[in-house]
């Protein structure tokens, strides 16, 4: 629902690839990994009055579903093992 939202692709053309480059970029985000992004974003997000890149949006619906606390590499692992 949020790549939909954020991602430069429609839902409708993804193919296996798009969704695992867009599993890679969830968990490296959520593990706060250097990496480069393998998805192309929307320029710009409209979340209720805010405006922002697609990625920089993607970003902050990760993080916000993935903190945990002190937001660990091994606890944010933990949680999304656990929620998937």
């Amino acid at each position: 629902m949020f790549a939909q939202l954020c991602i430069g692709k429609d839902v409708q053309l993804y193919e296996w690839q798009d969704v695992e480059s867009i599993i890679f970029e969830t968990v490296s985000i959520a593990l706060n990994e250097k990496y480069n992004p393998k998805v192309s974003y929307k320029d710009e997000v409209i979340i209720g009055v805010n405006s922002m890149s697609g990625q920089k949006a993607f970003k902050k619906m990760v993080y916000y579903l993935s903190y945990v606390g002190q937001d660990t590499p091994k606890e944010v692992a933990t949680e999304l093992l656990s929620e998937w």
